[in-house]
């Protein structure tokens, strides 16, 4: 199990709609299940679960692929952090 803990600076419905639009471009929007800010998502073998807090999003990655989902979710937030939207 890979987890991913990153500070941010926005409220909560900010992050919610930052993580919705990265699910979309990877093709996971509709396995997405939400419960206010808490959520997960399956696909090819490999799950992940977490809640967005008021300053923090908490990811648990496990599964088959969860390396590569890890690194390719660290790359996107950095990518988002580059551009100052976290």
């Amino acid at each position: 199990m890979k987890i991913i803990r990153k500070q941010h600076g926005r409220r909560k419905e900010e992050m919610k709609e930052l993580f919705m639009t990265l699910a979309s471009k990877n093709g996971l929007q509709h396995s997405i299940q939400w419960n206010n800010f808490a959520f997960s998502a399956a696909a090819y073998g490999t799950g992940l679960q977490g809640e967005i807090f008021d300053d923090e999003l908490y990811i648990e990655i496990k599964g088959i692929f969860e390396r590569r989902v890890e690194k390719h979710l660290q790359d996107a937030w950095n990518a988002l952090a580059g551009k100052g939207l976290v």
